[in-house]
């Protein structure tokens, strides 16, 4: 086997519990995997030297990555990597986490062909998961994540499984960033502690009402419980990105939408781009017809998309393919 191509989806992720550090919930919280957007990427063995047929900005990334992965497992080959698909950087997609564990697995499969290693040793390889679990447990079963904390025990992230019919509508501002590298890390060094009132009540929605509403496919009560999640999160968080959502644009057509009756509005991480659920293609549409092309001057982006079930898929050159859980 001389090359594959890993597929995956977008994380999201509605916000951290920030408890003290050893405590119950702490780097706990909720998420989604997404179908689309997400990467696509061809990795194959190189004649001499690492090849990457991608962005600049990504090509640092990729060679950041193997130098990282060599430092784990000197015999890797130079490898050529094409990147087909792109899953953007910063934007509360999880790009950083999904495109390193697909790169992780990749390599490992074209070194060590046959070889089965766990998913915690690939994660481990790719440098992910530093604070929370859900793009990582992400990558290998998709689904709706929750993450019980550093704490937990095994396991830590439980995936449950999302209605076909629900529908995901994920909004950005064109051009647009949210708090990532030196800064985010930083501010985590220095972070403050979460009221034990508010991680208190972001661990029952968590463990219990998202759980339950989505196990009895109540997408209202879903919604809701999402909307509550991300709005008390979103007040912790306000003291550095400003407001419960980031960007003045999301925050403008949040508000419209909520005032026409749309549920579930929530951030996906430090944003800028923000989750809208829809019980249906139909109600989607509804939603998304009431969305602006441009709002206070910022140009919009918005892809309608539905739930990952599964994990990130690996096709080989004889096109099997291998379902996410079982990639390394």
């Amino acid at each position: 086997m001389n090359s594959l191509r890993v597929s995956t989806g977008a994380r999201l992720h509605f916000g951290l519990i920030l408890t003290a550090s050893g405590r119950a919930h702490h780097y706990g919280g909720v998420g989604l995997m997404v179908r689309s957007p997400g990467w696509d990427v061809e990795v194959s063995r190189s004649v001499d030297t690492d090849r990457f047929d991608a962005e600049p900005s990504t090509r640092q990334r990729l060679s950041r990555l193997l130098r990282n992965l060599r430092s784990c497992d000197p015999v890797i080959p130079p490898l050529q990597i094409r990147i087909r698909r792109v899953l953007p950087a910063h934007t509360g997609l999880g790009s950083g986490t999904q495109l390193s564990i697909a790169i992780t697995c990749a390599a490992v499969a074209l070194t060590h062909p046959g070889s089965t290693p766990a998913a915690e040793q690939i994660v481990g390889m790719s440098g992910r998961s530093e604070r929370s679990a859900i793009g990582s447990a992400g990558f290998f079963e998709g689904g709706f994540l929750v993450d019980r904390g550093t704490a937990s025990n095994s396991p830590r992230v439980e995936s449950l499984q999302v209605p076909i019919a629900w529908r995901f509508l994920l909004l950005r501002p064109v051009a647009h960033q949210g708090m990532s590298g030196v800064e985010e890390t930083q501010w985590f060094d220095k972070r403050p502690e979460m009221p034990v009132g508010t991680a208190e009540i972001l661990a029952t929605l968590a463990t219990q009402r998202l759980p339950e509403t989505l196990q009895r496919e109540d997408f209202v009560g879903w919604a809701s419980a999402i909307e509550e999640y991300g709005d008390l999160a979103g007040g912790f968080y306000a003291a550095v990105q400003e407001h419960i959502i980031s960007h003045p644009a999301m925050r403008t057509v949040a508000r419209q939408l909520r005032d026409a009756g749309v549920r579930g509005i929530a951030q996906s991480s430090w944003g800028p781009g923000i989750c809208i659920p829809a019980s249906d293609d139909d109600h989607a549409a509804w939603i998304a017809a009431r969305i602006p092309a441009v709002v206070d001057g910022h140009s919009l982006e918005f892809q309608l998309t539905s739930a990952l079930n599964a994990g990130a898929t690996i096709s080989y050159p004889a096109d099997d393919i291998t379902p996410g859980g079982t990639l390394c």
